[in-house]
């Protein structure tokens, strides 16, 4: 028998979104789509099976948006799927369940407009990329959600932010090059 309590649920999603940070961390911090679609289409099968929406409170910021972009993209087309090199699949019927029981975004404490921002350096690579909404009154973005500082020499910042302050534990992590040195 499949256990679908919520502790064993969030303890399924912690472990998933950990592997994925993981393999993130481990590839030099290149972010896989792949990987977090997989987790993203997870939880969204969770729901669609009658698990209670409220996973969705403990999942990361870039889960809860994709989710959300996918059921916008279901709704206005009445289908969804996904294209790989293994061939078409649908899945209009998943996102149809995810589609007709999913919670507005502000009843998980989300922002309706949450959005990623990427600061680059001159060179053209990821300095930081986070999740921001405006401010109620419009006058400055607030970080909230996944925070990440890649710094120059390989090595990672991640955390998360709460409407604006840190919030749980940072980490940081070396360059999974280690460290270069030219020698002759």
């Amino acid at each position: 028998m499949i256990d679908t309590t919520g502790d064993s649920l969030a303890a399924e999603l912690a472990s998933a979104v950990e592997g994925v940070y993981v393999h993130e961390r481990e590839n030099g911090s290149l972010r896989l789509d792949a990987l977090r679609y997989d987790v993203t289409f997870w939880v969204a099968r969770q729901i669609a099976g009658g698990s209670n929406s409220q996973l969705l409170r403990m999942a990361p910021a870039w889960l809860v948006e994709e989710l959300y972009e996918w059921v916008g993209s279901y709704r206005k087309s009445g289908h969804f799927g996904f294209v790989s090199n293994l061939g078409k699949v649908d899945h209009s019927d998943v996102l149809a369940k995810v589609s007709a029981i999913l919670p507005p975004k502000r009843a998980l404490g989300v922002p309706d407009w949450l959005r990623t921002e990427e600061k680059q350096r001159p060179d053209g690579s990821f300095h930081e990329v986070f999740t921001v909404y405006e401010s109620p009154d419009d006058s400055r973005p607030v970080k909230h959600g996944l925070y990440r500082e890649y710094r120059q020499d390989g090595s990672l910042l991640e955390g998360n932010y709460e409407h604006g302050h840190k919030v749980g534990q940072w980490r940081e992590f070396g360059s999974p090059l280690g460290t270069l040195s030219g020698s002759s």
